[in-house]
């Protein structure tokens, strides 16, 4: 198989971020046992666990906050892997510092640091518990079985889906706390999988604005706008932008035709392997219309490589409206929209093969060829 190369939010956020500095320190007690203690920290887009190597009396992280307050998760190892006890902590931006009592995780000394609990979490931990409960006593009961049982995964996904939808009810009647806004994009993955684009936004919307107007509010508000229009929809994203040369570019200037749309980077291997294969389509059927959107780092090595295949099609350059709006998580991530603007190859799967199916569609709708 062909490599794919992933693009985490955080380098897509890291091009176009409003984010805020912070500095986290937490200090922990002579008599504490550090190997028993599981630190994990998140800046609204991504979580960092702290390796168990790095863990010292006084540990020190420092980062960017992409929504209103980082969260840190500290945990005792118990048995078998789990957790003996746990507690969650929200922090803002600039210099925060945590020192604990105990195993208990008692705190005597909280700057810039809140107990989650006064954030919403009890009231959201009430609110779910029955569910919640209920999920984990049929996972416990996956690990002992030993085997796959069908009847189980399937009461366990329903288990799951009835907790996500518990929590996205809370969210919906506690939407000024901020816990609310911490479990929306803590969850997002779930949600995503379990319930449609249009629904979510519909609980995004409830939000407050200091939430959506962070990084992550903004992420995921594109991500589902993505996820509605393509996955659930089927429809192409329209987009207006410049090309490389500065000329005006919009999708809407190719309607009634079809249009490979190839997202791309010069420094992407499996990108620099497909694009002959663009090139062969493109000659193949010159009735069909390519546009590649460049992920590229710079305009220099991007020039020099279209001018070199040689690209003769239309070229962006690294649009983060249009990269987000297709939901681009990886690289390369190759479209093909029909000439009524719905999008027949929705997967970001290997650019070759992806160009196979591309292929394949267009000799059965009959494309004129050479």
């Amino acid at each position: 198989m062909k490599p794919f190369y992933l693009l985490s939010t955080l380098l897509l956020a890291s091009l176009f971020s409003h984010a805020q500095a912070f500095t986290l320190t937490i200090r922990v007690p002579d008599s504490f046992p550090l190997e028993k203690l599981v630190v994990n920290y998140g800046d609204g887009l991504n979580d960092t666990d702290i390796k168990s190597e790095e863990l010292s009396r006084s540990i020190t992280v420092n980062g960017d906050l992409h929504t209103q307050f980082g969260s840190l998760s500290l945990a005792i190892q118990g048995e078998y892997g789990a957790f003996s006890k746990n507690k969650l902590f929200f922090f803002g931006p600039g210099n925060s510092e945590l020192v604990l009592k105990d195993t208990s995780l008692h705190t005597t000394k909280l700057v810039n640091i809140v107990d989650a609990d006064t954030k919403g979490g009890k009231e959201f931990h009430q609110y779910t518990k029955a569910a919640a409960e209920q999920n984990r006593l049929l996972l416990i009961a996956w690990n002992k079985l030993g085997h796959f049982d069908a009847a189980l995964a399937q009461k366990i996904r329903q288990s799951s889906v009835a907790f996500y939808r518990k929590t996205l009810d809370f969210i919906n009647t506690h939407p000024s706390d901020y816990y609310s806004s911490y479990t929306f994009y803590s969850s997002f993955t779930p949600y995503q999988q379990f319930f449609p684009a249009d629904s979510l936004l519909q609980v995004l919307d409830h939000l407050p604005a200091t939430f959506k107007n962070t990084d992550a509010g903004k992420h995921i508000y594109r991500s589902l706008i993505s996820i509605n229009n393509i996955r659930d929809k089927h429809i192409a994203v329209d987009f207006r932008t410049r090309d490389v040369y500065g000329d005006s570019l919009s999708l809407d200037t190719y309607k009634g035709k079809y249009v490979i749309l190839d997202f791309w980077a010069t420094w992407c291997v499996p990108c620099m392997q497909a694009m002959p294969r663009v090139i062969e389509i493109s000659k193949k059927y010159p009735a069909v219309k390519v546009i590649s959107v460049s992920l590229d780092r710079d305009t220099t090595s991007h020039l020099k490589a279209i001018q070199k295949l040689p690209a003769t099609w239309a070229h962006i350059y690294n649009d983060e409206n249009i990269i987000d709006s297709y939901g681009v998580v990886g690289i390369p991530a190759i479209f093909l929209i029909d000439p009524e603007g719905k999008v027949l190859v929705p997967t970001q799967k290997e650019g070759i093969s992806d160009l196979d199916e591309i292929e394949t569609i267009l000799k059965n709708a009959a494309i004129s060829h050479i």
